[in-house]
């Protein structure tokens, strides 16, 4: 079972995500989001854990390309 302190950790990045897209005035979009993260931790924990890995991976990769701006 996941850990309250990993929970937590998953729930801050969706939130500062939603929180840079809210910032770039894509509300659209956060409502979508919104909906999804809702619909994804009802899910069991398990599958919850594999979505909240593909999230992150491409957040990060993402990242990694906007810093040496590889599109």
């Amino acid at each position: 079972m996941r850990s309250q302190e990993t929970f937590s950790q998953h729930t801050r990045q969706i939130y500062l995500f939603i929180r840079t897209l809210r910032r770039a005035g894509d509300t659209a979009i956060d409502n979508d989001m919104l909906y999804c993260m809702q619909e994804v931790q009802k899910l069991p924990d398990s599958e919850n854990d594999k979505i909240n890995s593909i999230i992150d991976a491409f957040v990060r990769d993402t990242k990694v390309k906007q810093a040496f701006r590889i599109f």
